[in-house]
């Protein structure tokens, strides 16, 4: 069962139970044991899963957490880079056997503390628990770094908004904001001491954006940066940290010669090349900070040279060269971008970077290749023509560093001498060299034989170590070269789906705008009929209710003398009544089925025409074009309307009189 946290100091020990990290199907548990500084149990746990034991750990944030094999904890070093990283950065993680004498076993070391723990075999609890302790007691050797960082933005507070003059007075101002908090910044870390990178975006008055990679944790911060957030800017201040493991025994690569070309700024481009002019390594990433381009710079090798493509080095480059104790190369002038993308190319022969961080940083890193390959070029000659055989790249290193070729030469076959006297120390005088004539004379002869092997077979291993170096650098060289050319041809795929698509959507387009011609003809030929009075417009509702008609008429401001189209004869009574002070000239519908409003218009003595949909030139949602004829046919049948109207007033108008005579002779 968990217990609140104490605030003394506490310690870690585990231990695996059962289980592999190499196996996908039985995953390791742990036995775990959290003791205080004198050595009594805190908690205890037994089949702890990898998860839990990383939540543990941030529960009681041990000073120290130990085990008797950190491999224990991944399947390889990467995955166990990347565990680590999830434990409390304030624990140190130990592990106990490696001591001063080297390698010893927990039982070994045990030995001291079998009176807290016993006798007989260590079960994981138990060894869990001496681990912890050992640890309390001082031993074991730390395998991971933890790096702490604060990271420092600087940024606008808002997107500018509005237009015109007032917008552009807007963004100078908030730009100035950033730069002016930037620079506050900057002066406050300065006067604390704090070594710092500072990255930025320039913008017309001022500065997009501002980055700074302080490195020191947040508590060192406290009073010289505060976060912020205003109208123009915000400040944010972030920790940040990184893990390095250190697994003892580790080997090194040897340490090759290299170039290297960096472009800083908010994102950072870094390029490797060797001496012969060989692309090794080419990447951008946002934010690279000074002590991760060391890191990377260093797993290829010895930088000799610190390149850039302006002839003023920014600081955080100054301060790469100088930690990595390399030479910097600036151009004289400021290289145009054409130059640097056909610096970029001849480095990748014939391909461009993916995009102009990289460019930049390759460009300047073979701008000093160039610089220095007649150079580098001769001594190549130079050995070749004597036959001696040095460390050519010694010898390019020496020139680099300001030596002529003949004293790179002297000083590369001085080191030559120092390790030959090394692996022959002289011998002291004994009887059997004083008296050589005692020794059979083939013995002698069979010694100096062997020695000439030897120093032949030494000869050999050094050419094949310098064959292995450049066979190693020519198959990076074409991993690099796989890798672009595996990365062109997804990008060719990815670039010919695209291509595919917009070549659908361009047809797609193009049959449109044909629709779309053919109908402009349409409309064209309409018009015409139009101006000919060969057509008659017509509003078009769904049917006959007050509110179709209203908004009919809000369009037109007037309905009177108009055909009106009707889509389907279904009508309301109100409507019937708002007919007549509408005065429309007649009613059409393609609807066969209209007898009951034919019936109901006919007594407001209203036409209703039927027309079949073939004989609509052109419609839409609110009008439709119908022949003149159709005019002419409502005008007709108006006419008929009116003149049964006249004729029924007229009847009316008699049967009136006859009645009033009548009841006159009454």
């Amino acid at each position: 069962m968990e217990r609140g946290r104490s605030p003394q100091t506490l310690y870690m020990g585990v231990d695996i139970e059962s289980g592999s990290p190499q196996s996908s199907s039985r995953r390791a548990l742990y036995s775990v044991v959290v003791i205080d500084g004198e050595g009594r149990t805190i908690a205890s746990y037994q089949g702890v899963p990898l998860a839990r034991l990383i939540r543990l750990a941030w529960y009681y944030k041990p000073r120290k957490i130990a085990f008797d094999n950190i491999l224990e904890l991944a399947p390889n070093r990467a995955a166990l880079e990347k565990t680590l990283e999830l434990f409390p950065p304030e624990s140190e993680i130990v592990q106990v056997t490696i001591t001063e004498r080297g390698f010893q076993s927990v039982r070994e070391l045990s030995a001291p503390y079998r009176d807290l723990v016993g006798q007989g075999k260590l079960r994981p609890g138990r060894t869990a628990y001496l681990l912890a302790l050992l640890a309390s007691r001082g031993m074991g050797a730390p395998v991971r770094t933890v790096e702490h960082k604060t990271k420092i933005v600087v940024t606008k507070a808002r997107s500018p908004s509005g237009g015109g003059f007032s917008q552009q007075r807007y963004r100078r101002r908030v730009r100035a904001s950033v730069l002016n908090a930037a620079m506050r910044v900057k002066d406050a870390l300065d006067r604390a001491g704090l070594e710092y990178d500072f990255n930025y975006r320039k913008s017309e008055g001022g500065l997009e954006r501002a980055v700074f990679i302080v490195y020191a944790p947040r508590e060192k911060l406290l009073g010289v940066v505060r976060p912020h957030r205003g109208v123009d800017y915000v400040i944010t201040v972030n920790p940040e940290y990184r893990v390095k493991l250190s697994l003892p025994g580790a080997s090194e690569k040897p340490a090759r010669p290299i170039i290297v070309g960096i472009d800083p700024g908010i994102t950072t481009g870094l390029a490797v090349i060797d001496l012969y002019g060989n692309v090794l390594y080419l990447d951008s990433s946002k934010e690279l900070d000074r002590r991760r381009a060391v890191e990377v710079i260093s797993e290829f090798g010895r930088p000799l040279i610190i390149a850039v493509d302006v002839p003023i080095p920014p600081e955080s480059v100054r301060k790469v060269a100088a930690s990595l104790g390399a030479s910097l190369y600036t151009p004289p002038e400021e290289m145009s971008v054409a130059l640097k993308r056909e610096l970029a190319s001849k480095a990748l022969r014939g391909r461009l970077p993916q995009d102009s961080h990289q460019r930049d940083a390759l460009a300047a890193a073979y701008k000093a290749f160039l610089v220095w390959k007649s150079k580098l070029g001769h001594v190549e000659s130079q050995l070749r023509r004597i036959g001696l055989e040095v460390d050519s790249s010694r010898v390019k290193e020496a020139v680099i560093r300001g030596l002529t070729v003949a004293e790179a030469l002297e000083e590369a076959i001085q080191e030559k001498l120092d390790t030959i006297h090394a692996e022959s120390p002289p011998t002291p005088p004994s009887n059997k060299l004083q008296n050589r004539g005692e020794c059979p004379q083939g013995q002698d002869d069979r010694v100096y034989a062997l020695e000439e092997e030897v120093r032949r077979l030494k000869k050999i291993i050094r050419e094949l170590k310098n064959e292995k170096e450049e066979l190693i650098a020519r198959l990076e060289a074409e991993v690099a070269k796989a890798r672009s050319e595996a990365y062109r041809s997804e990008l060719v795929a990815k670039l010919e789906a695209e291509l595919s698509v917009m070549q659908s959507e361009l047809e797609r387009i193009r049959d449109e705008m044909s629709s779309q011609r053919e109908k402009l003809r349409t409309l064209e030929k309409l018009l015409v009929s139009l101006w000919r009075n060969d057509a008659v417009l017509a509003p078009r509702i769904p049917s006959l209710t007050v509110k179709n008609l209203r908004r009919a008429e809000e369009v037109l401001e007037t309905l009177a003398g108009e055909l009106v189209y009707v889509d389907t004869p279904s009508y309301e009574d109100s409507a019937l009544s708002l007919l007549p002070r509408l005065e429309i000239l007649a009613v059409v519908t393609p609807d066969v089925r209209a007898e009951m409003m034919e019936k109901a218009l006919r007594r407001l003595y209203i036409p209703v025409l039927r027309v079949s949909k073939e004989k609509i030139l052109w419609e839409t949602p609110y009008y439709v074009l119908l022949p003149y004829v159709v005019l002419d046919r409502a005008m007709e049948a108006k006419r008929r309307l009116e003149e049964e109207r006249t004729a029924r007033i007229d009847i009316e108008r008699m049967i009136v009189e006859y009645r009033k005579s009548r009841m006159g002779k009454v």
